[in-house]
């Protein structure tokens, strides 16, 4: 019971009429897979692993994934390589919950060291991220993050995200 598997393939194969817009982009039949694992330690502990490929016909490319979780926090580590560039990334976030649920503040940090293609210099990015999620009641979400990026391409970026949610399905009693 505490050890859970997961698996996936997808095949993409595009049919476009010739007599379309879409008829004038490239386009190449693709398939997917991904296998994963997740192991619960306790009940508020888990670790997990995740492999996945793409052939895009001519080239590949390969992600595998590693991390773990507790019930505030999770951090991770991806490693992708081949036709999408190479990647090496640790990110890590958390939030905990006050009042009930109510209100939850969060953190996110991310660094990744990658190239995006074989003929282009190594970059290395840092991002972090932080927020709050207000829950005044629990089909209603108010959520607001600050987010920022430094690497070569934004020296130093900084967005602010908001965003409402409300959960129309449970006053609809349609779903």
């Amino acid at each position: 019971e505490p050890l859970s598997l997961t698996g996936e393939y997808i095949h993409r194969e595009p049919r476009l009429l010739y007599n379309s817009i879409f008829w004038v982009f490239a386009y190449n039949t693709i398939s997917e897979y991904d296998l994963g694992a997740e192991y619960a330690l306790c009940k508020d502990w888990q670790v997990f692993g995740k492999f996945g490929s793409v052939s895009y016909g001519d080239d590949n490319s390969n992600q595998m994934t590693f991390g773990g979780s507790m019930k505030y926090a999770s951090a991770s580590f991806s490693w992708n390589t081949g036709y999408g560039g190479e990647l090496a990334a640790f990110s890590a976030n958390a939030g905990y919950p006050f009042f009930n649920n109510q209100l939850t503040p969060t953190i996110v940090i991310g660094y990744a060291h990658y190239k995006l293609n074989s003929n282009a210099p190594i970059t290395d990015a840092l991002s972090g991220a932080v927020g709050a999620v207000y829950r005044p009641i629990p089909v209603l979400s108010l959520d607001a993050q600050v987010q920022w990026i430094q690497n070569k391409i934004y020296n130093n970026d900084m967005r602010l995200f908001l965003r409402v949610s409300y959960y129309v399905g449970e006053h609809l009693n349609i779903f």
